[in-house]
Formats: C-alpha cells, sequence, structure tokens
C-alpha cells in the first residue's frame, strides 16, 4: 500500500514542497513530487479586507496546505524550523509564522496527523552533509540520494527533499 508523507522548506515569498509516496509497510520512497509554491501568489485567494499583504499570504498559503493535505491523504508532515540569522534579524519572525501555518493547517485538517520539526542542521546531517553545508551542497547530495526520483529541482524543493529524507530516517526508512 502506498502512503504519502509531506516535507516542507518554508519560507514566507517561497516554500519548498516534496511530496513522498512511500510504500506503508518498508517506508520504502517510491515517488517524489516537488514543487515551489509562491506565496505571493496565494495572497490573490483572499480577499482584501482580510489584513495586511503579510497576512493574506499566510492564510493564502495555511488554506493550500489544507487541500494539498486531503488531496493527497497525508499521513505524517515534516518541515525545516526557522533558524536566527544576525545578519536577517527579521527573516525569524516571518519564519515563525509561517511553521505557524503549517502547524495550523495539519492541525485543522486532522489534529492526529504526526508533524516533526527539523532544524536546517539537522536536516544536512540527515543527508550526510556537514550543518553548515551551501544550499548547492544540498541540491547535489539529495540529487545523490535519489537520482531516478530528483532531477530539475529548485533550491527550495532540493531542502524539501532533505527534509523527506530526514523524516525517513526519523520514521524508520
Amino acid at each position: 500500500m502506498i502512503s504519502h508523507i509531506l516535507a516542507l522548506d518554508p519560507g514566507l515569498v517561497s516554500t519548498g514542497v516534496a511530496i513522498g509516496n512511500i510504500d506503508s509497510n518498508t517506508l520504502e520512497l517510491k515517488e517524489v513530487d516537488t514543487r515551489t509554491v509562491e506565496l505571493e501568489f496565494l495572497e490573490n485567494m483572499i480577499l482584501p479586507e482580510h489584513g495586511n499583504v503579510r497576512d493574506q499570504r499566510l492564510l493564502g498559503f495555511r488554506n493550500w496546505l489544507v487541500s494539498l493535505i486531503e488531496e493527497y491523504d497525508i499521513i505524517t508532515v515534516g518541515y525545516e524550523t526557522p533558524f536566527y540569522d544576525r545578519r536577517k534579524p527579521n527573516a525569524h519572525e516571518s519564519l515563525v509564522e509561517v511553521c505557524m501555518s503549517i502547524r495550523m493547517a495539519v492541525c485543522e485538517y486532522n489534529p492526529a496527523i504526526p508533524i516533526h520539526g527539523f532544524s536546517p542542521a539537522a536536516v544536512k546531517r540527515g543527508i550526510g552533509l556537514k550543518g553548515n553545508a551551501k544550499k548547492e551542497e544540498v541540491e547535489r547530495r539529495v540529487r545523490e540520494l535519489y537520482p531516478d526520483l530528483v532531477r530539475n529541482i529548485s533550491q527550495h524543493e532540493a531542502d524539501a527533499v532533505g527534509v523527506l529524507h530526514t523524516l525517513l530516517q526519523k520514521l524508520g526508512g
């Protein structure tokens, strides 16, 4: 039997998405569907009276995510947790809000779905890199791990596949 798990590389502008089709018994990854979601697009799904642009993006993202979880009948979700960068201190708050939107979407659809957060360093170590590896290294590594499943992907999608791999490891696959 095939089950679907969802991995996200969240961002307020772009979010990397990886949906893994796994064998329910062995947890072997059979197929990966990746995409990058532009949250700017999603804000247009909300009426203007629903707050500022940031609120519209978050609400649009949450609504889109609920429909994705429902469409694929997702059984577990993993995402990369926010990190604090002294060079971009305001980005942390936005990432926290996006991660809260992920949790809210999952709980809105089904509060029993497990949600796993992984630090960026844990994701990089999970795919066999140093915790401070660059995005290009992550992209190269996920192509090495899944040469038949992952081809032309963005850096956001590569990060999401890294989260997917780390989530599978946590689940025992």
